[in-house]
């Protein structure tokens, strides 16, 4: 399994509609075409980019992220790149990683577009909704808040945290 279907059994996010067939990759020349059930990539897949999830072959983590980066709205692509990195321990991927085996695959199809997404998330959202919000404040001209600020209550020290900061106008 590959794209959406590897992140859904590997407990990626996308943002928008799932796919109505099992998406699937295989080497171009294995003959294969898209049927009824299954959507086919054409897609030369190295042993490494291969894993299991759940007693399914899928394509490893670094592979489905940029399978999907490619695939899916920027949005979409920002809010499973933060998840990936913000859960490194599980997903064992790391931004610079990820731009190696960008670099390596280079060219392909929307790459530009997974550049973006790669230079935008950070992995410091605590949720898919903390992640589209930074991408609304991109897209309605906002300057980019400091994320996960922390504050120390002044009576008893309590630790709190802002999901976003602007420094330059001092708002939470």
């Amino acid at each position: 399994f590959s794209h959406e279907s590897a992140a859904l059994l590997s407990g990626l996010p996308i943002i928008g509609t799932w796919p109505d067939r099992a998406q699937v990759s295989a080497p171009p020349e294995s003959g294969r075409r898209t049927r009824h059930e299954l959507q086919w990539h054409d897609a030369q897949l190295a042993d490494f980019d291969i894993g299991e999830e759940g007693g399914f072959k899928v394509t490893a983590p670094i592979r489905t992220l940029v399978d999907l980066l490619a695939s899916r709205s920027f949005a979409s692509g920002v809010v499973t790149l933060d998840h990936a990195l913000r859960n490194v321990e599980h997903y064992g991927v790391t931004k610079q990683e990820l731009r190696a085996v960008v670099e390596e695959r280079r060219p392909f199809r929307n790459v530009r577009k997974v550049d973006a997404v790669v230079d935008f998330a950070t992995g410091l959202a605590d949720s898919v909704l903390e992640s589209l919000s930074l991408v609304c404040f991109r897209d309605l001209g906002f300057p980019r808040p400091q994320q996960q600020r922390e504050y120390r209550g002044l009576v008893n020290g309590k630790q709190y945290w802002a999901d976003f900061y602007w420094k330059e106008f001092d708002v939470i």
